[in-house]
């Protein structure tokens, strides 16, 4: 569940912090937008549109190729491909089934717990991955 005190928000700190770079398309966006101004989260307008500038401009906008068939819910497809298209680490989702992990060279499928577990072992190693600022979706 998003949440102002959950994993998900440690991890728009780590953004704003600069550990880890969003790459987003225009369509992530959008829809990122959407959700969060979905009453059942409670988030102001003003704290929808504080994410929403942060993602702006901490992240990385990408024109992804649409294409078809890489999740088995379509509606997700726009997310692999602009992982693929930003040469992604990490694909940070709450619903892991719909992203099958790749078995070549494409990101790791992980949820926000695990990539903020990944950051916190990186960080106590030195800097380690997250030195060279991880890119994430």
């Amino acid at each position: 569940m998003i949440s102002r005190e959950g994993n998900e928000a440690l991890i728009v700190l780590a953004i704003s912090q600069s550990l880890v770079v969003p790459c987003v398309s225009a369509e992530i966006l959008r829809e990122y937008s959407g959700v969060l101004q979905r009453e059942k989260f409670g988030f102001s307008s003003d704290e929808v549109e504080a994410v929403m500038g942060l993602l702006k401009r901490q992240g990385i906008l990408l024109d992804a190729v649409p294409a078809a068939n890489l999740s088995p819910d379509p509606d997700d497809d726009k997310c692999i491909a602009c992982a693929l298209a930003g040469k992604v680490e990490f694909l940070v989702t709450g619903n892991k089934k719909h992203f099958p992990q790749p078995h070549d060279a494409g990101p790791k499928i992980v949820n926000s717990a695990e990539l903020l577990e990944i950051i916190t072992l990186e960080w106590g190693n030195k800097w380690g991955t997250f030195g060279r600022r991880s890119r994430i979706i």
